[in-house]
């Protein structure tokens, strides 16, 4: 499928620059498969809301498809010293393409 179906153009108005855009959509194309909000904003280094708009506005024109997911993320020690870890769980979207986006 033509990676024109999802570029700038169809998206509409965009309050960020259409390069971080373009930059996101490249970055999950490589990724390949599903993740979650986090496996896209640390490695490329943009602050977490921009890249969460970006995919927000994919999932609404149903290039992207979303469901929560429960992830158990580490904690730090509550005291110094102290060897138990302690692990989180949280629900977090995971993102993957829809049917007719698949890469």
């Amino acid at each position: 499928m033509s990676e024109t179906v999802y570029r700038n153009d169809n998206l509409g108005a965009w309050q960020n620059a259409p390069v971080i855009q373009d930059e996101v959509i490249s970055y999950i194309d490589k990724l390949g498969g599903s993740f979650i909000l986090r496996d896209v904003y640390r490695p490329l280094g943009l602050p977490r809301r921009t890249v969460n708009r970006v995919l927000l506005r994919l999932h609404a024109k149903g290039v992207l498809t979303r469901r929560k997911v429960p992830i158990e993320l580490p904690c730090p020690a509550r005291r110094p010293g102290s060897a138990s870890p302690h692990t989180a769980r949280r629900m977090c979207y995971l993102y993957s393409y829809a049917g007719g986006f698949a890469r």
